[in-house]
């Protein structure tokens, strides 16, 4: 990720805290925060987590849209994909609309049985023009077919952040309930009224999964500014 001048610009003129601040004392502290990322490979430490907190609103947006245009959308801080990884080592994933793939991956790193499959549809869109060339190891295979794939020899259906006001969500639990009854959806995203799935989807999934290794995990999940998702888990 890198700095632009219009980056500087703006957290200059909008970021009250920065007003005063030199752009080259900015650019430093930025591209730090960049430079941590990037070198985790899209993972956030606590470190950088906290820089990221400190840095003010119109930074953070910056940082997010950067982050987000590298890697996806979801934040990957790294005591929650510790803890995500822990939960389910042992046991067998599907990843379905896995985008670049990057969260599977971190997953698989810590031991997680995970196949992370994608339709690839979002190939070809200019917002997302970084996307394909940070794709790690991904079947493309769209969910309902992957479901019906691999559904029987999984326990976990992971959905991180399903395009917004489609029914691919929707369509996916459905494919769930029908090919195995016993499969849990690990879903990460906004909820209704959000950014990801439609409406029938979360009228669908109404009923959380509780207990307290899930919400310890909801307790470690972090967002960018302005972004409301979560982790959730459905039947």
């Amino acid at each position: 990720m890198k700095l632009t001048d219009d980056d500087i610009k703006s957290i200059q003129t909008l970021g009250h805290y920065f007003a005063r601040v030199p752009k080259e004392q900015i650019a430093a502290l930025i591209n730090r925060i960049f430079k941590s990322i990037d070198e985790n490979h899209g993972i956030v430490t606590e470190d950088t987590h906290s820089d990221i907190l400190d840095v003010g609103t119109t930074a953070n947006m910056i940082i997010r849209d950067h982050y987000t245009a590298e890697y996806g959308f979801v934040y990957l801080y790294e005591k929650f994909i510790d803890a995500l990884a822990e939960y389910l080592r042992g046991k067998k994933v599907l990843s379905v609309m896995s985008g670049t793939g990057i969260l599977e991956h971190h997953l698989k790193l810590r031991g997680v049985d995970i196949i992370s499959t994608d339709s690839g549809e979002w190939y070809g869109i200019p917002k997302y023009c970084a996307w394909p060339g940070n794709s790690l190891s991904v079947e493309m295979v769209d969910a309902v077919t992957a479901v019906h794939q691999y559904g029987n020899d999984v326990g976990y259906v992971l959905c991180s952040w399903p395009p917004y006001n489609e029914r691919s969500a929707y369509d996916t639990i459905i494919a769930m309930r029908e090919t195995n009854p016993n499969l849990t959806m690990i879903y990460i995203g906004e909820d209704m009224g959000g950014c990801c799935a439609d409406n029938d989807f979360f009228w669908t999934v109404s009923d959380d999964i509780v207990d307290d290794e899930i919400e310890h995990l909801q307790g470690l999940f972090k967002q960018f500014w302005a972004i409301h998702d979560s982790i959730r888990f459905f039947k």
